[in-house]
């Protein structure tokens, strides 16, 4: 009889704590679930936070400029930073548009905070007082007039698939009497610059900057490297042309020179999306799961109209082992390496 009644009142307790969690949240309400109870409505909730954001990036100073008490953690790569925050190592990731959508997409369980830290231009790298400056800038005019870059917006954006790939024939057989156009990528940056399963350079960045050469009549040679080490091979000379879905900044025009500007897009934030698993085992009875309502309370919550969507972080979760990092050039070396390593692509 005495087990019966401590179980009885056991089951009672966690009766009772269900029914309090429900009251206090309802049904479309916001609970973080951090140690910390973050929970994320606005920009401003992110202070007091870690963020994770790649060595050497324009987010850095944003961050720093915006808010006062978040911890920044440095990672070499998104390979690196992916798992930080599905395992609840940091609360958000700090990361540019193009790339924070693709890892969005590829990764279960994170989305994009709808309000950008900030909008900025993306360009290539050029070394300062480069004399390819003016005919880098020339061409890249010229694409947008007859309408080459918004079509490279579509391929590489809007339509963008695991498929999709630069058509090397395209690039093969020109002039390139002009000479070899030393060129860097950070290849964690899908879909603006990473290497494909075969392992030739892939990307936005990669096909304009192949266009341009072209019109320079030029060759191309292509490293990848870490993003931290871009701007110093710029300044080295180790490279004539860098990308990496780069922002312009004045800091950074101070040490390099940049492009004419092909693409504006927004720093924003990844975090881990959904509700409690509380709330989700309640509606979804664990094993029988309503694909409607395991949406509607494990994703995000957009409003009819107003204010903007509501962010949530639930438990953390295991690293996906697809889609939270570029593909590594073949029989090499994985792409959280330190080392770099160059292909050329054909002529």
């Amino acid at each position: 009889m005495s087990s019966t009644r401590g179980t009885s009142r056991a089951m009672f307790l966690v009766l009772a704590a269900t029914v309090a969690l429900l009251v206090a949240f309802p049904a479309r309400a916001v609970l973080a679930a951090t140690s910390a109870g973050v929970t994320f409505s606005s920009l401003e909730d992110f202070d007091n936070t870690k963020m994770g954001m790649l060595t050497g990036s324009y987010a850095d100073s944003i961050v720093s400029g915006r808010y006062d008490n978040v911890t920044k953690e440095y990672f070499d790569s998104y390979a690196d930073m992916i798992p930080a925050l599905t395992n609840g190592e940091v609360d958000s990731i700090a990361a540019e548009e193009m790339t924070a959508t693709n890892l969005v997409r590829e990764t279960p369980g994170l989305a994009i905070f709808p309000t950008h830290l900030v909008d900025t231009d993306y360009a290539f790298g050029l070394q300062k007082g480069s004399a390819l400056a003016p005919q880098v800038n020339a061409a890249i005019d010229r694409l947008k007039a007859d309408g080459t870059i918004d079509a490279l917006k579509a391929k590489w954006v809007t339509d963008y698939t695991d498929d999709t790939a630069i058509d090397a024939s395209q690039y093969a057989g020109y002039d390139t009497s002009a000479g070899t156009l030393r060129y860097a990528i950070d290849s964690s940056k899908v879909p603006m610059d990473y290497v494909g399963g075969d392992g030739s350079p892939e990307g936005f960045d990669v096909e304009l900057c192949y266009m341009v050469a072209k019109e320079l009549h030029m060759a191309v040679s292509v490293d990848s490297v870490k993003f931290a080490s871009l701007l110093p091979g710029l300044q080295s000379d180790q490279y004539d042309i860098v990308s990496a879905a780069l922002s312009v900044t004045d800091e950074r025009k101070e040490s390099i020179d940049f492009s004419a500007p092909y693409m504006t897009a927004g720093q924003v934030l990844i975090v881990r999306q959904g509700r409690p698993r509380l709330e989700h085992d309640l509606l979804c009875d664990d094993g029988d799961c309503d694909e409607r309502r395991c949406h509607e309370c494990c994703h995000l919550d957009l409003p009819e109209s107003g204010s903007p969507p509501t962010q949530t972080l639930p438990a953390p979760r295991s690293a996906p082992s697809r889609g939270a990092s570029p593909t590594s050039w073949p029989g090499r070396r994985s792409p959280t390496s330190r080392r770099s390593g160059s292909r050329t692509p054909p002529r």
